[in-house]
């Protein structure tokens, strides 16, 4: 470890561990692959007296949750420790989200987070039940609870988010009223074809 200075080991209380704040830090240990942080946020010691490392990251639970939301506004294509990550942050069992989803098998979410970085579902449409229960166990575990970090700036994407999704997912699911035939037009000016609304062939 490079030497940046010298503190007082918070593991046996030497006052000679050595520090250092990397510039970039791989966060392994959150249980996702390929997360950086970087603007010194976080503190490494080394303490030869007893032979301990230690990292410190600066405001990790806010990193928690913010994490979440990451991976909730990512595209499609959740991976099975992106779900394995959500379902721990949510303090739930591989049980109890298998209920929220409407599965009755815990063994559907075990199957899906021992696919560790490889997508869970072939298709995004696929995955949009799982998305729907996510974004609202999000809003209940984390922005409702007591315990909630997430900055301002984060709540306002959570929700404008939120506010997006539920409106596509309703035109989705929206049953369409009977209709009788439809007129569609060919505009001159353009040579485009549109709709006629409000009126029969």
């Amino acid at each position: 470890m490079k030497l940046a200075g010298t503190r007082t080991c918070p593991l046996c209380g030497s006052p000679e561990a050595r520090f250092e704040h990397p510039a970039r830090y791989e966060y392994d240990h959150c249980g996702l692959t390929g997360v950086f942080l970087e603007g010194n946020a976080v503190e490494l010691t080394e303490c030869d007296k007893c032979g301990q490392g230690t990292s410190m990251i600066l405001n990790e639970v806010q990193l928690m949750d913010y994490l979440g939301l990451v991976i909730l506004l990512s595209g499609p294509g959740l991976t099975g420790e992106e779900i394995a990550y959500l379902r721990s942050l949510y303090r739930m069992s591989q049980e109890d989200l298998a209920t929220a989803i409407g599965r009755s098998r815990r063994e559907t979410i075990a199957d899906w987070e021992a696919r560790g970085t490889q997508p869970v579902f072939r298709a995004p449409f696929d995955e949009l039940n799982l998305r729907v229960v996510l974004m609202s166990l999000f809003q209940k575990k984390v922005v409702e609870s007591k315990w909630c970090c997430l900055a301002p700036r984060h709540l306002d994407q959570f929700h404008a988010a939120r506010r997006d999704f539920i409106s596509r997912v309703d035109q989705m699911l929206t049953p369409r009223e009977p209709h009788g035939p439809r007129s569609l037009k060919r505009i001159k000016s353009s040579g485009e074809w549109a709709a006629v609304r409000g009126r029969a062939a």
